[in-house]
Formats: C-alpha cells, sequence, structure tokens
C-alpha cells in the first residue's frame, strides 16, 4: 500500500478551485465542515479533503494505493483521524469576540435597505456596552441602550431598554421592552435577533430586531 498525505491551511479562493476539479462530492459551504474527493486511475483513488472550522479552511490530499474493503476501512480511518484532529486544533483557538465599533442595526418595519447604527464597546468585564438606533418616516423608529454579555459568538444575553414605534403597528404607540432578553444568530446568518419579538400588540405581531456582525 502507498500513501502520501500532505496538509496545509488554505484560504477560501484556493478551496473553491479545488472543489471546482472534483469529479464527485460536496459543494463548500460558509461554515460546517465539507468533503470532496475525486478519483484518477482505478488502482489509484486521490481523496481531497477540505474541512472548514470557524471560516478557516484545512486541506489535506491523500494519494492511496489500494481497493476493496481494505481502502474502505482505511478511508474511514483517516476521515475520523482528520476530524479528530481539527478539532482539537479549534479547541485551542481563543473564542471568537464580538467586533468592537459601529454595527448596523434594524427593525423590519423600517427598512432593511437602508439600516441604523448602533456603537458596541467591549467593557473591562467582559460584557459590551450597546447603543443606537434606526430612524424612518412617520416618526418611526427602533432603538437600544444596555448591555450585552456573550454566551457563546451566535448567543448574546442583552439588559437594557429596547423601544420599537411604527405608525402601523400598536396603534403608532412606543413598545417598550426593559430587562433581559437574548439575541441569536441561527445558522449561516451574519446578524443577531431579538428572541422577545412578540410586540405590544400582540395578535402574533412580531419585531424582527436585527445586530449585525458588521
Amino acid at each position: 500500500m502507498e500513501r502520501i498525505l500532505t496538509g496545509l491551511l488554505i484560504d477560501r479562493t484556493r478551496a473553491m478551485a479545488i472543489a471546482e476539479k472534483t469529479t464527485a462530492g460536496s459543494m463548500i459551504p460558509d461554515a460546517g465542515s465539507a468533503l470532496v474527493y475525486h478519483y484518477t486511475r482505478p488502482a489509484l483513488r486521490d481523496l481531497t479533503f477540505i474541512f472548514i472550522l470557524d471560516d478557516r479552511y484545512y486541506y489535506l490530499q491523500a494519494l492511496i494505493k489500494q481497493s476493496g474493503m481494505i481502502m474502505k476501512r482505511l478511508f474511514l480511518s483517516m476521515t475520523f483521524c482528520l476530524s479528530l484532529a481539527l478539532s482539537y486544533t479549534y479547541a485551542q483557538q481563543p473564542p471568537k469576540q464580538i467586533r468592537e465599533g459601529s454595527h448596523n442595526f434594524t427593525l423590519q418595519w423600517i427598512s432593511w435597505d437602508k439600516p441604523g447604527k448602533v456603537d458596541i464597546k467591549k467593557q473591562a468585564d467582559g460584557t459590551y456596552t450597546v447603543k443606537g438606533e434606526q430612524r424612518g418616516d412617520n416618526g418611526d423608529f427602533v432603538t437600544i441602550d444596555g448591555t450585552l454579555k456573550m454566551v457563546t459568538y451566535s448567543e448574546l444575553i442583552f439588559n437594557g431598554k429596547i423601544q420599537t414605534k411604527y405608525s402601523n403597528v400598536n396603534n403608532g404607540e412606543v413598545c417598550d421592552k426593559t430587562g433581559t432578553y437574548h439575541f441569536l444568530a441561527k445558522g449561516a446568518r451574519k446578524y443577531w435577533r431579538l428572541q422577545e419579538m412578540d410586540n405590544c400588540e400582540g395578535n402574533n405581531v412580531v419585531d424582527y430586531v436585527d445586530i449585525y456582525f458588521n
């Protein structure tokens, strides 16, 4: 059996170029993990692994001269070992932090195309202050003022005040939310959305209050 292994960290452009050359496998997503592979000659299988962890692309190429059940077992063993290695690498990386500075901020009733802004600053205790607004026509607005505590990069706990006002919702009156609330970034979304989204009007009317990564 002949086996040659090479591994390196690559960028997304390189990862896409590798994926496009394969004859079978899966597309490269923005997050998670992916495996792409292709075959060269019947007696020689060229397996190309691409794993994505926290926006880092790890590339491993394995040339394995073998066939049958041994090949299948080796393939599974390599995949398992590589997953463990990358999981260890990922575990050693410091947790991703919220970027300080100005972030886009929206309420769907006002506009997603013309976002407002919030300013986020990290404090000595590890929490973040967040304050800002989005303004629309007819006196419509959403404001936020308080602190954020990061549970994970995708889950934030907010303590403070959020106010929304839209002329066609809640009789045009201000909906005030003061207390502790939660923001989540789900899947591939590039923003944290307020999870306690029911508007004061009731009747299943909801407010999508979003703080964007950028």
